[in-house]
């Protein structure tokens, strides 16, 4: 322990920070504990053993007063809040949706929601806004989303842990006072930048790939380029990260060699570089994968400076814990996790196969360095990209085998455009290499993307899954390199955990039958799940890509739906147990009814499904012995007075899929 104390300290916080969400301690006294216990580490520092133990105390509860604290800072929006005009400031921009234009932004006025941190959402065809524009917006303020549907992405809590209480969809916007100061002046030029590349008849795949992978922007990004990517197993390279910052540095460092002809030219050349290295992170908005790798390599060059051997996983754990001191709930971001786990398994697998890839030729060692290296990136973030993204791409050697070289040259072109578009001047040839080179790019990673049977898709594991893929990647190191039999028995024990773990998962799910009603705006959808058949009932087939993939496939991964049958919802179905027509849907021994209310055939429904703002009139009283349901194809304000009618003959209120979420019922 004590030669990686580091790595337990920060895993001592992280697992604080991790108790407080789930638990979620109220009391003040938590700001008290870690202050208790850092009194006591001073009393027992001469005893190892119990000051080691303290110590790792000390940081859990420190874990869990920071989260507490980040925690208590965030004011959530519960109800929605009258429509009225806001004075606002931009934080940040967020990617934009189909529709909307969205940014980060703090409320000014009115003086009581000052300082609260809202997501503003505006139409797609609005000027652009940079960080410190002051905007006067009218329109109201929104709860954030739920999560409404099984499995699906919880977009509330992710905004959430961005610092973000609530949402606003503006219904009119205008500018107030322009911004300034440092980020408003970055946001200007990369904008600025964009518009210089289109100047000078920089194709549309160029200009996207060098604003994803050196400023940051993906609006001029391809969505089939990008998916592209994804498929390939390949997309890190459209998101600026510690590899292109790496690359950046090591393209300085040789840039700067004559550096070391100057009286102390080693410091003053690792100062320099590292100096450019930040003033680039504070450009790109010091992203995660940027924040972590500047640090990184600061900590290890410093430690260099100062002739101290630099260890490579103490770095590691160093620049996590400065990211989770500032910023706690990164902790749950995907990126923060990806970004780490790849790195960490890339220097811990490394030693697998360092005598192999040092054989042979300068040539060869470069190719095997490339292959392992990106097999360990790959295989440290499997367990977390398959348990987020139910994907999986085999790809990503042939992708990576090309790409990574290709990529530092794209970048060493791009910077060169970037330098030239800024003093006006770019000769032609310029413009073509670089046109040529990124179509040349992303026509190979079209055509490896055409490979579809190597790519995994909706593939399911679960969190105990994933921690057994994470303890037998670490299991690796000890068998091969220090052939340990204890690690090759916990190695054969979470690989066989993991397969009885799925055929039990299996076994599980095949035997539920059920029946959801899902939350879906203006529309009426259903499915009724049998073994591991989904059939599928919808108004919505007009517009069916986006649904599917939000609404119905996290459903169909996490209950390993091996057939998705898509019906229209007027269709007469029957299988087994299950009878549906216009009017109703017969599961098991349970009816779910949709039919007019003075149709004598509803008294033998069990459920009621209320759809398309039904109007119920006088004939309320015929489901006072029933469950009622609304889908998401009524108006608020019509359920209301429905609910209100309801609660007077039967004291149970509609389950309103757009309040309370999908309804299941089992059969």
């Amino acid at each position: 322990m004590k030669n990686h104390l580091f790595a337990f300290i920060l895993c001592a916080f992280a697992l604080g920070i991790v108790a407080q969400m789930y638990f979620s301690w109220s009391n003040n006294g938590l700001y008290f504990l870690p202050i208790i216990l850092f009194c006591i580490l001073i009393f027992v520092y001469k005893n190892t053993a119990i000051f080691i133990n303290t110590l790792l105390i000390f940081f859990f509860s420190f874990g869990i007063a920071l989260k507490f604290h980040a925690d208590n800072q965030l004011k959530i929006i519960e109800e929605p809040i009258t429509e009225t005009a806001y004075l606002v400031s931009v934080e940040r921009s967020f990617k934009s949706s189909e529709k909307y234009k969205k940014y980060q932004a703090k409320i000014i006025y009115p003086d009581h929601f000052s300082s609260y941190q809202i997501l503003v959402y505006l139409p797609k065809d609005t000027i652009n806004y940079h960080p410190n524009d002051q905007l006067i917006v009218y329109g109201k303020l929104l709860p954030l989303p739920k999560k409404l549907n099984p499995y699906q992405f919880d977009y509330g809590t992710f905004l959430a842990n961005k610092g973000i209480s609530a949402q606003f969809f503006a219904k009119f916007s205008t500018l107030r006072k322009e911004g300034k100061g440092f980020y408003n002046a970055v946001s200007k030029s990369k904008i600025h930048l964009l518009e210089q590349l289109k100047k000078h008849h920089f194709s549309t795949e160029a200009i996207g790939l060098i604003g994803a992978m050196l400023l940051g922007t993906h609006s001029e990004l391809d969505q089939e380029i990008y998916q592209s990517y994804v498929n390939s197993g390949v997309v890190h390279i459209l998101a600026i990260s510690g590899l292109h910052v790496m690359m950046l540095f090591g393209t300085l460092m040789w840039l700067t060699k004559s550096f070391l002809h100057l009286s102390h030219g080693k410091a003053i050349r690792i100062l320099f570089c590292l100096l450019f290295i930040w003033l680039y992170a504070f450009y790109v908005e010091l992203r995660p994968p940027v924040f972590r790798a500047s640090l990184m390599i600061t900590l290890f060059y410093f430690a260099t400076l100062l002739k101290r051997k630099p260890y490579i996983f103490h770095t590691l754990a160093l620049s996590a814990f400065v990211i989770l001191i500032v910023r706690p709930n990164d902790l749950f971001d995907i990126g923060f996790r990806l970004s780490f786990s790849a790195v960490f398994f890339i220097v811990w697998l490394n030693d697998i196969t360092m005598k192999w890839v040092r054989r042979g030729s300068f040539i060869s060692q470069s190719f095997k360095g490339l292959l392992t290296t990106s097999t360990a990136a790959q295989l440290g973030t499997m367990p977390f990209a398959s348990l987020y993204f139910n994907q999986f791409s085999w790809l990503f050697l042939f992708g990576n085998i090309v790409l990574i070289p290709a990529a530092y040259l794209m970048m060493i072109l791009g910077l060169l455009s970037i330098l030239l578009v800024g003093i006006d001047f770019v000769p032609t040839f310029i413009v073509e290499v670089n046109n040529f080179f990124i179509n040349t790019i992303n026509t190979y990673i079209g055509w490896l993307a055409t490979w579809d049977k190597l790519v995994w898709r909706n593939l399911y594991i679960s969190p105990f899954t994933s921690f057994l893929l994470i303890v037998a990647l670490v299991c690796l190191r000890f068998v091969f390199v220090q052939q340990s039999k204890i690690a090759l028995i916990v190695l054969l024990i979470a690989l066989t955990g993991n397969l009885s773990h799925r055929l039990v998962d299996i076994y599980r799910k095949d035997k539920i039958n059920e029946l959801i009603v899902y939350q879906h705006y203006r529309e009426s959808t259903i499915s009724v799940k049998k073994r591991n058949n989904l059939v599928v009932f919808s108004t919505a087939f007009a517009d069916s890509s986006q649904w599917k993939k939000f609404i119905i496939e996290p459903y169909a991964n996490h209950q390993r739906i091996k057939n998705i049958y898509y019906l229209d919802w007027a269709t007469n179905f029957r299988l087994e147990d299950i009878q549906k027509n216009d009017q109703e849907i017969i599961v098991g021994s349970s009816t779910l009814s949709w039919q007019k209310l003075n149709d004598l055939a509803i008294h033998s429904a069990d459920y009621y499904l209320i759809r398309n703002n039904q109007e119920m009139g006088e004939n309320l009283d015929q489901l006072t012995s029933k469950k009622i349901v609304a889908d998401g194809s009524n108006l608020a304000n019509v359920l209301d007075n429905i609910e209100v009618e309801l609660i007077k003959n039967k004291n149970e209120p509609i389950w309103n899929t757009a309040r309370d979420g999908y309804f299941r019922l089992g059969f």
